[in-house]
């Protein structure tokens, strides 16, 4: 199997693509080449010493859109199959291939009503090509594996009942408890980074203002160096300690240890696929306040305290309830990544004798 690793570089397509790779690579039935660019490439090489694996250098996204439409369909021939992991198959590719899709704003309504809100026109012209490609990849590719029911039903609102679309939910990697527990918290914490559709200006906004809601901890890389600085000269004057931007944490045990001090999460967003830092949260007793979408339904169910992102006020009240509901442990249930692993294994299989 030759698969296409080369768009994991950040956010969620990172962590799916460095949790589920190496269970891949673990199985006797697979025997796999893998293209990663970095940090996944040395991460692989780590975890998986055994590998093949090519490692590509980062480039801009229409050049590498670009070789990948142009250099996959070549390397494709020596393999069985090809798994295309970035939302996009390679369109000129005739032969066997699965994409994985995780891009909500590609498909269904709540994408479109998020995409309406991008700023940029350069952005909205990117973004609107991209659509268009992953709806095609739907099409052109013999497997497509949505990775929640949410996104699944989304896909099907824009392509139909495509023969080969699949629903294999998003593996959870487990975090372990940390030391000090529920004694020590005092914050309510963010773990996202900054997107458009994630809206940290009207986090921070509501944190500033309802001065009776604990302080708040960013966990998330910015878009940039210039809007990091633009948060930062805001927030400088608040009250100090009032909101903090740590930045990208990737070490798991220094996640852990974040949830394990905080009151309550608040995942904020207008759109998502699979979330799974409010099944983290959940799962390490941690209470959740949660925009009302359908992948937090999905995801926490009665575990976690919902608001209207609309309605003002509402993400205070939420974070405040969140805060006095003791939190059960007990998540949604969602596959571990080697459940996952099996799963995408055996649609490969599947795709490859066509």
């Amino acid at each position: 199997m030759l698969v296409n690793a080369v768009s994991a570089h950040t956010g969620g397509g990172l962590t799916y693509a460095a949790e589920q790779i190496p269970e891949l690579a673990a199985r006797e039935d697979l025997d796999l080449t893998v293209l990663a660019t970095q940090p996944l490439a040395d991460w692989l090489r780590k975890q998986c010493p055994g590998l093949r694996l090519r490692e590509q250098p980062r480039r801009p996204v229409w050049l590498r859109t670009a070789w990948e439409q142009a250099v996959i369909p070549f390397l494709a021939r020596q393999h069985d199959a090809v798994y295309m992991l970035g939302n996009f198959a390679a369109l000129a590719y005739r032969g066997p291939q699965v994409v994985v899709l995780h891009n909500p704003l590609h498909f269904g309504m709540d994408g479109r009503a998020v995409r309406a809100r991008i700023g940029s026109r350069r952005t909205r012209a990117r973004v609107a090509f991209e659509t268009l490609a992953a709806r095609a990849s739907v099409r052109r590719a013999t497997r497509a594996i949505a990775v929640s029911r949410t996104l699944c039903a989304a896909v099907e609102e824009d392509v139909g009942r495509a023969a080969g679309l699949r629903t294999i939910t998003s593996g959870v990697p487990a975090l372990a408890s940390p030391e000090n527990g529920a004694g020590g918290r005092s914050y309510a914490l963010t773990v996202a980074n900054d997107y458009p559709h994630k809206e940290w200006d009207k986090v921070i906004a509501e944190f500033a203002t309802e001065l009776d809601l604990p302080p708040l901890l960013i966990v998330g890389a910015c878009r940039a160096k210039r809007r990091r600085r633009e948060l930062e000269e805001r927030i400088s004057r608040l009250p100090a300690g009032r909101i903090s931007l740590l930045g990208a944490v990737q070490d798991r045990a220094a996640i852990a240890r974040l949830y394990g001090a905080a009151v309550c999460l608040v995942a904020h967003s207008r759109l998502e696929a699979a979330p799974l830092t409010p099944y983290e949260a959940i799962s390490l007793g941690v209470p959740v306040a949660a925009t009302d979408i359908p992948a937090h339904r999905e995801a926490c169910g009665s575990n976690a305290v919902y608001y209207d992102p609309d309605v003002p006020g509402s993400l205070a009240r939420a974070v405040k309830d969140a805060a006095r509901t003791p939190a059960t442990g007990v998540p949604g249930e969602l596959m571990s990544w080697r459940e996952n692993a099996a799963a995408v294994a055996a649609i490969l299989r599947e795709a490859a004798v066509g």
